[in-house]
This record gives C-alpha cells, sequence and structure tokens, in this order.
C-alpha cells in the first residue's frame, strides 16, 4: 500500500512540474509574441513619423528658396529704381522702362529707352554681386535702333541690326551678342549689301565673303527668326519719380 502511494505521490509531483514547466514556456512565447507586436507597432509609427520629418524639410527648403529669389529680385529692383533716380537728377525726365529676361537666371535685366529715332537703342542693365551693371560691348553703349531691343527670351542671345544707305546701295548688318559677366559679347557679325542697278547681293560672315546658304545659317543657329522685340513704346513712361508702376512692371513682366 505504501509502494501504491508512493508512486501516486511521485506522479503528482511529475504532474505538477510538467504544468510549471508548460506555464513558463507559455509566458515566455506570450512575452515573445508582446514584443514582436511592439515593434511591429513602433515601425508603423515611426515610418510615418520620419517620412512627415522629410516632407516637412522639403517643403521647408522649396519655402527657403522661393523667399530667397524673391528678395533676390525685390533687392534688383530697389537697384534699378536708384539708377532711373540718378537719370531723373542729371535732367533726363522722360524715358520708358522694360524688364526682360536675357539669360534665364533669377534676375531680370532692365532695357530703358530715350526715343525712337534710328539711333535709339537700349541701354541694358543687370545685377551682378548686388551691383547694378551697365552692359556694354567695345564702343558701344546701347544696343538696337529706332526704340526697338531684340533678344532670345531665356536664351542669352540678343542682336543690333543697322541699316546704311547710300546713292548706290543697301546694306544690312546683325550683331550677335551674348552676356558674359554683365558684359555683352560679340560672337558673330553678318552683313548683306544689294546693290540698286543689280538683282544680286553679296553676303558677309565676320567679313568674309559666303554664300547665301552660309549666311541664312547664321541666324538660323541664333534663332533669329523666334526672337522677341520690345520696344521704347511698350515700356512704363518714367516722367516723375513716382516709382509705382517701375515696382509693378518688374513683379509682372
Amino acid at each position: 500500500m505504501k509502494k501504491i502511494l508512493s508512486l501516486i505521490g511521485a506522479l503528482l509531483i511529475l504532474s505538477l512540474t510538467a504544468c510549471g514547466n508548460n506555464q513558463k514556456v507559455s509566458d515566455l512565447s506570450t512575452q515573445e509574441i508582446q514584443k514582436e507586436q511592439d515593434a511591429a507597432e513602433s515601425n508603423l509609427e515611426t515610418e510615418p513619423v520620419a517620412e512627415n520629418i522629410q516632407v516637412q524639410q522639403e517643403e521647408t527648403k522649396q519655402l527657403e528658396n522661393v523667399v530667397f529669389e524673391n528678395h533676390n529680385q525685390d533687392a534688383a529692383v530697389d537697384l534699378y529704381v536708384n539708377v532711373l533716380r540718378n537719370y531723373i537728377s542729371e535732367g533726363k525726365t522722360d524715358f520708358t522702362v522694360s524688364f526682360i529676361d536675357i539669360n534665364d537666371d533669377s534676375t531680370k535685366e532692365m532695357a530703358v529707352f530715350f526715343g525712337e529715332s534710328q539711333m535709339d537703342g537700349a541701354f541694358i542693365f543687370t545685377v551682378r554681386n548686388e551691383e547694378v551693371i551697365q552692359v556694354v560691348a567695345e564702343g558701344i553703349d546701347s544696343f538696337g535702333q529706332y526704340g526697338g531691343f531684340t533678344y532670345k527670351e531665356n536664351g542669352n542671345v540678343f542682336i543690333t541690326e543697322y541699316e546704311f544707305m547710300t546713292e548706290t546701295q543697301i546694306s544690312s548688318q546683325i550683331f550677335y551678342y551674348v552676356l558674359e559677366n554683365g558684359k555683352a559679347i560679340c560672337e558673330n557679325m553678318t552683313q548683306s549689301i544689294a546693290q540698286f542697278d543689280s538683282d544680286e547681293s553679296e553676303f558677309f560672315v565676320n567679313d568674309t565673303k559666303v554664300e547665301k546658304e552660309k549666311f541664312n545659317s547664321i541666324g538660323e543657329i541664333y534663332g533669329l527668326l523666334d526672337m522677341s522685340t520690345v520696344k521704347y513704346s511698350d515700356g512704363v513712361r518714367v516722367i516723375n519719380e513716382q516709382m509705382d508702376e517701375v515696382y509693378d512692371a518688374y513683379d509682372n513682366e
């Protein structure tokens, strides 16, 4: 009988021990599952936050760029207005102003016209290193004729065309300029000469006589037919020191 009781006791102890081990295993599994769930939830929370931070940083950078560009534009028009006020102080009280974009940067160039005669071209100004620079070429301080200035918008090309007439012929010259470091650099010059007593014309590129096809190819390279022209009559007329229209023109053109 004692042996039977001892055997039953041993079985009970083994059973309790096994149950205890099973409980520990169950408790460990539950903890591991809970850890995995917490990690998953943490990842779900972290990823959108990281994405939101990146989006916010990009939006802030874009906003800063816009503010910086607007600041540059405001500073540029202030500098241009100072030039116009200097003209007025010198007694030049009637002229027009247009703003154009020759070289596709964040600052527009200013074209100033004083009339519409044959020799009335545009006086061009740009801004470099927070200073206004008048764009000039060698021996030339204005570009165009008859109160007009022709340029390729955002293409960094502009031209000056001259016509000369004598009793026997008419000559037409086109100078092709690019804007570099605030200076007008002449890259090419073409010339056509038509004799009144002949149906034939002569063509030149940089003073070298060429065939008509070569002459025409220079205009095609620079996109002569696609250029825009701003005129004296198109600009804002400045006749006193009221510069509100000048500021509006800079913002709107």
